[in-house]
């Protein structure tokens, strides 16, 4: 059974957003032993912190720290196999924070396939498609996520997620609409502002744009 150290992690980790919140969440996991039997949920929830900080710019991303999370995240790849769930946070981690992208989308892609309905793993997905510059695929792969769970959790990531590929796809006022739509979940997602000014400012609306800087500036 999970520790109740691993479980106050887990509380923190669902505040999904808070920098604090974030840095305590992944406190008990680097402290205890991450291969112990009931401790996946905990494990998957420290490599989504790590891809959580890179989106909020929390993550200095230097060569060093860079490093440091390879290490880690690798280090625990034979317990990332044992469930679909680590799978999905490890292999997320990997191509986003250390940019492994083929080592990330093979255990993503083992995680959809022990289950195809884990709304998450097509989440994370998605966003590897993107970087993988397979925009049409990714916004497949997001939508799909969504339709399994219409209101989980990631919600505003996958919508986040749509409205960047379609800009990466010169669809810039579909991007401004899912960014839009992303932003009324949470209007302080980094992801979301960030792709809300770049889509406004190419669609030739600078107000628009105008605001969404502000907004993430702030």
């Amino acid at each position: 059974m999970p520790m109740p150290s691993t479980l106050r992690g887990l509380a923190k980790f669902y505040q999904y957003g808070n920098q604090l919140a974030t840095t305590e969440a992944l406190a008990p996991v680097q402290q205890r032993d991450r291969t112990r039997s009931g401790f996946f949920a905990g494990l998957q929830s420290c490599h989504h912190c790590y891809a959580h900080a890179k989106t909020n710019g929390w993550f200095s991303g230097t060569e060093n720290e860079i490093a440091e999370r390879r290490g880690w995240l690798s280090g625990r790849l034979s317990t990332a196999k044992m469930t679909r769930a680590c799978s999905d946070g490890s292999g997320w981690a990997l191509s986003f924070v250390v940019r492994d992208l083929g080592v990330g989308t093979g255990l993503v892609d083992r995680a959809i396939m022990l289950n195809s309905n884990f709304a998450e793993a097509w989440r994370c997905s998605g966003w590897m498609k993107k970087l993988a510059r397979r925009s049409e695929t990714a916004i497949e792969h997001f939508a799909r996520g969504m339709r399994l769970s219409p209101l989980g959790r990631w919600l505003v990531d996958i919508q986040s997620g749509i409205a960047h590929a379609h800009f990466f796809l010169g669809r810039y006022d579909e991007a401004a609409s899912w960014a839009a739509i992303a932003s009324q979940g949470d209007p302080d997602f980094q992801a979301g502002v960030r792709i809300r000014a770049a889509s406004n400012a190419m669609a030739g609306r600078p107000e628009e744009a105008h605001q969404a800087v502000v907004r993430c500036s702030g």
